[in-house]
């Protein structure tokens, strides 16, 4: 778990998936993936409403934005 916190802006807790890894790679494209997403559980609401608005939003906009760039 991070905190996104931008000075002067909302602190949105996250997970952060493979930070640790020495180097990037790509995953082959027909292996099952989770987004953003698929990781806001009942752990959410353990934030103030407007922090979990805030993720909410970020999961849409992330949806959005894999609809007008397919891989």
């Amino acid at each position: 778990m991070a905190t996104l916190a931008p000075p002067g802006g909302e602190v949105i807790p996250f997970m952060i998936h493979g930070a640790w890894l020495p180097r990037a790679v790509p995953a082959p494209r027909d292996l099952e993936r989770l987004s953003f997403a698929d990781d806001l559980d009942d752990r959410l609401s353990s934030l103030d409403p407007g922090l979990q608005a805030a993720a909410r939003a970020v999961a849409a906009d992330l949806i959005q934005e894999g609809e007008r760039h397919p891989e």
